[in-house]
């Protein structure tokens, strides 16, 4: 989601829903186009599934329901504000819906890596959207640029995506735009990162409350994904990958910005990708900061600061969450200093599937090289990249052979003794461009799939041919082992080649020199003119602390009660005098990845909290008890039908009785109900019968646990606010129209502009505006004007009544309008 203004990206909305006194206002030409077609039923979030294994941050797919719909409009959070466009059709999975124009295929591709990345997203923002067991999230994936803008036009939009994006979520209607670009990761990549944006809209109804690095850094965090398509399996908040290598794009901005703290990244406005994906990664590599930070983005997300005080606010919040931040400085950079990324791309263009990577390309003159050299010294959750391991005194790579392109071609690795000294220089900060430089390597090229080049310094080229039987297995299922073997007890070196259980060894004719420097450490994989996919084979394991179930990538099974614990120590330290030492014994045993025992302790840690809380009846304690438990309690929506939305997470139920008083515009209560739930460990809905005339809700809930009474208070607007729109009343009175002209503010932002009220007849003519209003509307701000329109003399009943706002709204230029013919409004 590019940024051209610091906050908002809010779109036109050309023809709003709302009524005219009650009418309905004419047809966009989408609606018009529909208007004959099939309405297809639409399934609820409930009916369908999306079976979907959780390791860490790796999601396995099982199985998903995903349902076509063509013309029919699900509900989503962006209703109201996206309709149709030609030649795209509606799908929808569980928890998304998809608007496009792409092969089945495609389309129900992305719904899968949706899916597959849904549970790191709540994960990431520690709740899902209240509402998502009824809406879905919208996404529009078009085929090309010209054909996405084309859709964003059909919704309201004044612009198609920028320039510079690959895709775009608009702040307007929470749906996010894509189109392919020819990467076939970045295909992936986009969708990923563009309903992140989606995601964190639909959880808080906007993203402006937080700052740059936060809200392209989760999203851009999250797609640096890899995806496996035989096994369909994603792994998402990849550190360390080859195709767009977002380690490398840090290192350059980090260095280029000499060296700019937290601090310093959260005050600039700038987008900078690499350094917002630093900041992520780092907070979230480590237990002990993932709660911190958690905690950062839930006072962040109550304070709602607007556009102009974002920055500011995020600062003073870092510094007043992190207990010492000096030293949260100090461990970035020593963090950063530590980034060595494994790939580095001196020839491409490489594509990733699983552990195998491929030349998108056939260029049939030019060698693509990857260079494969494990040196991070920053230590991660789980190692990223996947590859097949291999023995301490072995390295090579697996080859899948595309059948078709067997025999044209290079396909191989090198193995690489020393880097040139240029290039390791390069390398250290990425600045400039990375010189050529002669490395010393030891290169394995099979040609055209039937004999191998062994090349060598100071050595002369050597050729071999595949052994019969190696060939006759490849012209059966395609696949190869190349491994070069070090041996234990003479330090020769041996290829070994392998296909199904056939193997053939040569031992490599070098000098002793050569032999000497070969360390099994460093290595590139090479194609050229072929799509043949290539598996790194290292000494050095895939491991993960994960446990199945669980999006943490550090084992801890249950992160919610942990979370609970920390907050409420960080919120209530006061009342709970050894909290500190007690959360840090608790993340001492997150390290060790014990969850048995973590388990065990989180619950007595609760229980001795929970007994030391109980023993006061205060405000203070009451609220302490609530986060312990993590209670909380808010009014949320279902298209117009307000609920009451009760969190809990505490292994003994509990029963809520809530008491909703409804008040009038003047404060005066007109309605009392009472309405009583259960909860235990999960979120509860209970449905408000809300007065026709009430303006507010005021809810005093009585949570009872066993013997213990928790009071919780809460007021809201009966009516849900939903950013900037356009709402009128008209009638007819005395050759006069009387107005009511209605204008709701954004979410954040300065707002401003002008309203137009015109009076278009059909068959005379006349000065059609007839009024001018200059607006300026606050963030979250309701305003109305009272108009009264003069009807000319010779009038028809089809002469048409149009009101347009033509605003700035936030930086973003937006159009509204409302259109009534006369006959409708007498």
């Amino acid at each position: 989601m590019k940024k051209t203004h610091p906050r908002s990206l809010l779109a036109a909305l050309i023809s709003s829903s709302l009524l005219l006194s009650g009418c309905q206002s004419e047809p966009t030409l989408s609606q018009s186009l529909t208007s004959n077609e099939t309405m297809l039923s639409v399934p609820t979030p409930k009916q369908m599934n999306a079976d979907i294994t959780v390791a860490g941050r790796v999601s396995t797919l099982n199985h998903i329901d995903i349902q076509y719909l063509g013309k029919t409009i699900p509900y989503t959070y962006s209703e109201g504000k996206i309709t149709n466009s030609r030649g795209y059709n509606w799908w929808v999975s569980k928890h998304f819906a998809l608007k496009s124009d792409l092969p089945e295929e495609k389309v129900k591709l992305y719904l899968e890596l949706l899916e597959l990345s849904y549970p790191h997203y709540v994960a990431l923002f520690g709740a899902e959207p209240s509402n998502i067991d009824n809406q879905r999230i919208a996404v529009v994936y078009g085929s090309t640029r010209a054909r996405v803008k084309e859709a964003m036009l059909d919704d309201g939009f004044l612009r198609g995506v920028h320039d510079t994006a690959g895709g775009e979520t608009m702040f307007y209607n929470r749906a996010g735009y894509n189109f392919p670009s020819h990467r076939y990761h970045h295909q992936r990549y986009i969708v990923i990162h563009e309903t992140m944006h989606a995601f964190h809209m639909a959880l808080t109804g906007h993203s402006s409350w937080a700052p740059n690095w936060i809200t392209e850094g989760l999203a851009d965090s999250i797609a640096h994904h890899v995806y496996d398509p035989d096994k369909k399996q994603l792994n998402v908040m990849v550190f360390d990958r080859a195709p767009m290598n977002y380690l490398i794009t840090g290192l350059k901005q980090y260095y280029a910005a000499n060296k700019p703290t937290i601090e310093q990244i959260n005050d600039s406005p700038r987008l900078e990708r690499g350094l917002n994906f630093f900041i992520i990664h780092f907070l979230l590599n480590d237990p002990e900061r993932a709660l911190y930070f958690q905690h950062f983005m839930r006072r962040l997300m109550a304070a709602n600061p607007h556009s102009e005080n974002t920055l500011p606010v995020a600062n003073k919040l870092l510094k007043e969450t992190f207990p010492n931040w000096h030293k949260v400085e100090e461990e970035f950079a020593q963090f950063v200093s530590n980034v060595a990324p494994t790939f580095n791309i001196v020839e491409g263009p490489w594509e990733q599937d699983g552990e195998y990577y491929w030349v998108r390309n056939t260029d049939s003159g030019k060698l693509s090289r990857l260079d494969v050299i494990p040196t991070m010294k920053t230590p991660m959750p789980i190692m990223d990249f996947a590859h097949s391991a291999t023995a301490t005194n072995t390295m090579g790579i697996d080859v899948q052979f595309v059948p078709e392109q067997l025999k044209r071609g290079q396909i191989g690795m090198s193995v690489i003794t020393k880097l040139a000294t240029e290039r390791e220089q390069y390398r250290k900060t990425y600045q400039g461009k990375e010189p050529e430089g002669n490395d010393d390597a030891l290169r394995i090229l099979l040609i055209d799939g039937e004999t191998l080049e062994v090349s060598a310094p100071s050595n002369e080229l050597q050729t071999y041919s595949l052994s019969k039987r190696i060939s006759d297995k490849l012209m059966v299922d395609s696949t190869l082992s190349l491994l070069v073997e070090k041996e234990p007890t003479t330090g020769k070196l041996i290829l070994n080649i392998s296909a199904s259980d056939e193997i053939q060894r040569i031992p490599l004719a070098l000098d002793d020199e050569m032999v000497k420097q070969v360390t099994l450490d460093k290595m590139s994989i090479l194609a050229q003119n072929n799509n043949h996919k290539i598996s790194p084979k290292l000494p050095t394991p895939y491991t993960t602390k994960a446990v199945k179930g669980s999006p943490n990538p550090w084992g801890i099974n249950d992160w919610q009660t942990l979370y609970q614990l920390f907050s409420t120590c960080e919120d209530f330290s006061a009342l709970i005098p050894t909290c500190h030492e007690q959360v840090k014994t608790l993340l001492e045993l997150a390290k060790k990845s014990d969850p048995i025992h973590m388990s065990q302790q989180l619950a007595l840690t609760t229980d001795s909290w929970l007994q030391l809380l109980s023993a006061n009846n205060n405000e203070s304690h009451n609220d302490a008890i609530q986060s312990l438990f993590g209670i909380s309690a808010k009014i949320d929506f279902n298209k117009q039908q307000p609920y009451l939305f009760a969190t809990y997470h505490y292994g003994q139920a509990a029963h809520l009785s809530s008491k909703v008083t409804y008040r009038d515009a003047n404060h005066n209560a007109i309605k009392q109900d009472t309405v009583e739930t259960r909860l235990s460990k999960s979120n509860v809905k209970t449905p408000l019968s809300v007065p026709a005339n009430a303006e507010e809700m005021m809810i005093e809930s009585h949570i009872q646990v066993g013997n213990l009474s928790l009071v919780n208070k809460i007021t809201q607007p009966t009516t849900r606010f939903d950013g900037v729109w356009l709402n009128s009343h008209a009638a007819v009175h005395d050759k006069n129209i009387r107005l009511d002209v209605s204008l709701t503010g954004p979410y954040s932002g300065e707002t401003q502009g002008e309203i137009r009220v015109s009076y278009v007849p059909t068959s005379t003519s006349h000065a059609q505006i007839q009024t001018r209003l200059p607006v300026k509307i606050e963030p979250y701000e309701h305003k109305q004007w009272p108009l009264v329109v003069s009807i000319p003399n010779a009038f028809s009943e089809d002469d048409l009544l149009r009101i347009e706002a033509i605003l700035e709204v936030d930086g973003e230029p937006v159009k509204l309008v409302k259109t009534a013919r006369l006959k409708e409004l007498m």
